[in-house]
């Protein structure tokens, strides 16, 4: 009997350990439970307040694209609050504001609130561009009208062995600041007045015509004429390297000969020893350039890359333009006329030559442009 007993106290003793078990395990459940969905809620509110700060860069480049989201050139503009279409259950409101960088650089910061508590926010930055690219260049050759010009990239001087550049009498395109950190204090910056900043797609040379290389060098702008190829009689250029010679008219009504080089290459880099005269030349390409060490007096001539770096000292000075224009008198620069009839010529080489496009143009030209403003890749940063 009193084993019986024994047995059914163990009994009520287990059934009652077993008990207090299961209560604690539910208990630590439900507070698994409800922390986790303490968790998510917070990483929803979190990813919400990411996607509405996201959301207010979109539309903040909307509002600069229409005006409506001006800049200062000191500090940074307040900009619109998207509480309308912005505001969610958890999103309170979205601020957009803009800070001047450059003539063509800018940055944007959206911040979205929480509607809970204000303390709480996800902030978004990003660095934006102004995009005035040209689609092409026309056959009136606006481009022509520059002695010293890039696409999109700059020209810089640098080095501290100083070059000797004089660039005050020609028209010189960069959409980007010039960099005259290496240039000798005698040199001559060109006249701000005959600074555009137009900005241009890459050209786009034919291959099949004219071979795409890595790196084209060679020792001077002499060695770069005779290495070129007469691509009008029909031959490839395998060196990358397309010469056209072009007869045509002066300004005044002279007959005058021409040439354009066309180099299809990743890298141009252009050497000389000795001083060399470059007359009435364009050389025209979609590389980088790089000028190093040169010793050159260009005339009516133009000199065309995707940017251009001038390095090593020696001298570039730069009279006139390829195609006459009125600033620098009569020279022997190409007329109107025939730079549309030489125009043709060239676009049987250069794709996007002459193009159609919209838009307005550069300050010497009728280039055709496409104004519009992008997000600069790699410049988001999250706080």
């Amino acid at each position: 009997m009193r084993e019986k007993r024994k047995k059914r106290g163990n009994t009520i003793l287990l059934v009652l350990a077993i008990s207090m078990i299961l209560v604690l395990t539910g208990g630590v459940t439900v507070t698994s439970i409800l922390n986790t969905t303490r968790l998510n809620q917070s990483s929803k509110i979190i990813d919400d307040l990411v996607y509405a700060s996201e959301s207010g860069l979109e539309l903040g480049i909307g509002e600069v694209r229409s005006g409506n989201l001006v800049f200062n050139d000191s500090k940074k503009t307040d900009g619109t609050r998207f509480d309308g279409i912005l505001k969610t259950d958890v999103v309170d409101r979205v601020d957009i504001s803009s800070t001047k960088i450059s003539d063509n650089e800018y940055e944007l910061e959206s911040i979205a609130y929480s509607k809970r508590n204000t303390n709480v926010f996800k902030k978004v930055k990003t660095k934006i561009i102004r995009n005035n690219i040209s689609n092409s260049i026309n056959p009136d050759g606006d481009i022509m009208k520059n002695g010293l010009g890039v696409g999109t990239g700059n020209i810089a001087i640098t080095g501290s062995n100083e070059a000797y550049v004089d660039l005050g009498s020609t028209n010189v395109n960069s959409p980007n600041d010039i960099d005259l950190s290496g240039n000798n204090v005698n040199s001559t910056p060109p006249k701000k007045e005959n600074i555009n900043k137009q900005q241009y797609n890459k050209l786009q040379i034919d291959n099949s015509k004219i071979e795409h290389k890595d790196k084209v060098e060679v020792s001077s702008f002499s060695k770069l004429l005779t290495e070129a190829k007469d691509i009008t009689s029909g031959i490839k250029a395998n060196n990358g390297i397309g010469k056209i010679i072009f007869n045509g008219k002066m300004n005044g009504g002279s007959s005058h000969t021409y040439t354009v080089l066309i180099i299809n290459a990743k890298e141009l880099v252009i050497k000389n020893v000795a001083p060399e005269m470059l007359n009435t030349t364009a050389i025209l390409t979609n590389a980088d350039i790089l000028l190093d060490g040169v010793a050159v007096h260009a005339v009516d001539s133009t000199i065309f890359g995707n940017k251009i770096k001038i390095a090593n000292g020696g001298s570039l000075t730069i009279n006139g333009s390829f195609q006459h224009t009125p600033t620098y008198g009569a020279g022997w620069g190409i007329s109107e006329d025939s730079m549309k009839e030489l125009s043709n010529v060239i676009k049987q080489y250069i794709i996007n030559w002459g193009a159609p496009s919209t838009g307005g143009g550069s300050n010497n030209g009728s280039g055709s442009t496409s104004s519009d403003f992008e997000f600069v890749d790699g410049t988001f940063e999250y706080e």
